[in-house]
């Protein structure tokens, strides 16, 4: 495995922040947001950037895939974006990790934008577009990563199956 992704899989923040989302969401109904669905979205968004021909190592986008929702115990805990405190986990991280300013910079930037943009009409393009960027591809493998069709609360829950493309 890539030095990066092993040093952020080591982590102490990281590690911390995984197993205080695990506990907050023991009793959730919904989607968790645990390593199963991290390395989810790495493997379905690096196969995109292979099929793609996308610029970007597989080591950004597993960093990136693995911090993407750090977040979530700052969300559930006091309130912030997990958008927001994601980002800002993210860089001490990445940071501690040795992972270059750009690479930071951009891991960053996809933790703010992931999922915050897409509209149904987005959604359905990506039946016949290709992603052209490194947060499309991630944005389509976060929705992808998801067993809605199979989801005994479906119903329920705030994201919405149209076509076979999830909306928000």
């Amino acid at each position: 495995m890539d030095e990066i992704v092993e040093r952020i899989l080591r982590h102490p923040l990281f590690r911390e922040n995984m197993q205080k989302c695990f506990e907050l969401e023991k009793e959730r109904t919904f989607c968790h947001h645990d390593m199963v669905h991290a390395l989810n979205v790495a493997r379905i968004c690096y196969i995109l950037v292979l099929e793609e021909r996308l610029p970007y190592r597989r080591e950004l986008v597993y960093s990136a895939a693995l911090l993407h929702d750090i977040g979530r115990t700052a969300q559930y805990t006091t309130g912030e974006s997990h958008h927001a405190a994601g980002a800002r986990l993210a860089g001490i991280i990445l940071k501690d990790c040795g992972a270059a300013d750009e690479d930071i910079l951009l891991i960053q930037q996809i933790i703010k934008e992931h999922c915050s943009h897409i509209s149904a009409a987005e959604a359905e393009k990506w039946k016949t577009n290709k992603p052209k960027n490194l947060l499309e591809a991630f944005d389509l493998a976060d929705f992808w990563s998801r067993s809605c069709g199979d989801c005994a609360v479906r119903d329920e829950c705030y994201w919405e199956v149209k076509s076979d493309a999830l909306v928000r």
